[in-house]
């Protein structure tokens, strides 16, 4: 995977965005969607994880999805070279999880509620009670 650079057009828009990248991220961190935690496991073994809104479904037969990630994010590494990973579906109580996985530079899994599955990604055991309706592990 590759991320390439989009030319913008031009516009003759008479006001363009006023908005810092920290302010243009509060205002999509308050947007209601819905909401996973997506996880994995870097190349030497460490969880890696970060909320995604971008979730979407492309196909139920064979089971496709896909989400976009900034190739600046800070889990963009393990993910560009992951084989697998899991994604936990956040219950609308669980805005702390959300926060916590889209905050940079802190240990997103130190408050706990993690086990792994058994190809290694970390996922949560309190999304829902019985973790394998809620939380899907894909091969990459």
């Amino acid at each position: 995977m590759t991320a390439e650079p989009v030319a913008r057009p031009h516009t003759d828009a008479p006001h363009e965005s006023r908005l810092s990248p920290d302010e243009y991220k509060a205002v999509f961190r308050g947007h209601p969607a819905g909401v996973v935690v997506v996880t994995l496991r870097d190349a030497d073994g460490r969880p890696v994880g970060f909320t995604a809104t971008s979730v979407i479904s492309v196909s139920a037969e064979p089971p496709l999805l896909a989400f976009s990630l900034a190739s600046s994010s800070s889990s963009w590494p393990a993910v560009s070279r992951a084989t697998t990973l899991a994604l936990s579906f956040l219950a609308d109580h669980q805005d702390d999880v959300s926060a916590r996985f889209a905050t940079s530079g802190i240990d997103r899994f130190a408050a706990g509620g993690w086990t792994a599955l058994p190809a290694g990604e970390p996922v949560s055991t309190t999304t829902h009670p019985d973790p394998t309706i809620w939380t899907i592990s894909f091969p990459v």
